[in-house]
């Protein structure tokens, strides 16, 4: 799909739409005209993985839940021994950093050393939850102290079973390409000491020098500024209770980020954005190419923002 067909889509949608949106679809639009200008090849984009799209009927049979929620409960396989009771009322746990993985095996040991490199002081517990029914990523961890979950495939239903069994007072929901920045998490414990906020995330950073990097992050920061619609790669955390009152994230493919904002919004709940920059790997867009990727990521958002379903979205995504 041409630059020109995904603006005369763009622009289309944005004349049917309120204001805000239209305002919103502007930012888009400046953000790929501005790509446009960098003359970057698309050639030899790479075939998008469709394993997700052959895994949706399984999705369909499986009955999740956390702990507001009806229906079965998954069973976990867990790495380590189950604490008793006693040690875990004796829990002084503050944060639960959740890494929902596939195929991770290469970048996870140095993102949980990243994280156990943080020096803020604030105690905190690591949950990877694996959908891979192998456990082809928690099987390469190096760290006993890590908990290790196998979970139904699906970054939403992982990062739910991961919730379900954490211990924190916040979930910190981290991809397995993001780096936080230097005392993160502690910037995350200053962050919740207000009680006004439910939950937040980190601006957007690409670990990149390449110029085109830094438009795409000034289009994210409109989008996460004006909407106050943080997505995954951005570190979001809330506060563990007011996640599980709300049923968590909902059972989708993809946009669970986007949803899960939305509807804090809906129910008047604040998110704060900090302005310390997480470093997430530009991988995506170099493998399927930059303005590819941009105007596809652009085009979903946008999708999303009007209405579309998820289940539609993750077609037209993965075809």
């Amino acid at each position: 799909m041409s630059i020109e067909h995904f603006n005369s889509i763009l622009i289309g949608v944005a004349l049917t739409c309120s204001s805000r949106t239209k305002t919103l679809a502007i930012g888009y639009l400046l953000n790929i005209i501005g790509l446009g200008y960098l003359h970057y090849s698309t050639e030899g984009v790479t075939t998008l993985n469709r394993s997700l799209i052959s895994n949706m009927n399984l999705l369909k049979t499986v009955h999740f839940c956390d702990r507001n929620r009806g229906g079965s409960r998954i069973k976990f396989n867990l790495s380590l021994k189950p604490m008793s009771v006693k040690e875990s009322l004796q829990s002084d746990i503050v944060i639960s950093v959740v890494i929902p993985v596939l195929n991770e095996a290469e970048r996870i040991n140095r993102c949980i050393e990243n994280l156990y490199g943080d020096e803020s002081g604030v105690t905190f517990e690591v949950i990877v939850a694996d959908g891979d029914p192998g456990g082809n990523t928690i099987n390469r961890i190096t760290l006993d102290k890590v908990m290790r979950i196998i979970a139904p495939r699906g970054r939403a239903l992982q990062m739910n079973a991961a919730a379900d069994i954490a211990r924190g007072d916040i979930l910190l929901f981290l991809h397995a390409d993001t780096r936080l920045p230097e005392n993160g998490l502690g910037l995350i414990q200053s962050a919740m000491d207000d009680e006004r906020f439910v939950g937040g995330a980190f601006s957007l950073g690409i670990d990149s020098d390449r110029f085109a990097f830094r438009i795409i992050e000034f289009g994210a920061s409109l989008r996460y500024r004006f909407m106050r619609i943080p997505f995954g790669d951005q570190a979001i955390f809330i506060r563990r209770d007011y996640f599980n009152s709300i049923g968590g994230y909902s059972r989708i493919l993809i946009m669970e980020d986007a949803e899960l904002m939305h509807r804090i919004k809906k129910l008047k709940g604040r998110i704060c954005i900090l302005r310390e920059r997480v470093q997430t790997s530009p991988r995506k867009w170099e493998e399927d190419g930059i303005i590819y990727a941009t105007l596809r990521n652009y085009l979903m958002q946008f999708l999303y923002l009007i209405g579309v379903s998820p289940d539609r979205l993750v077609r037209l995504y993965y075809r």
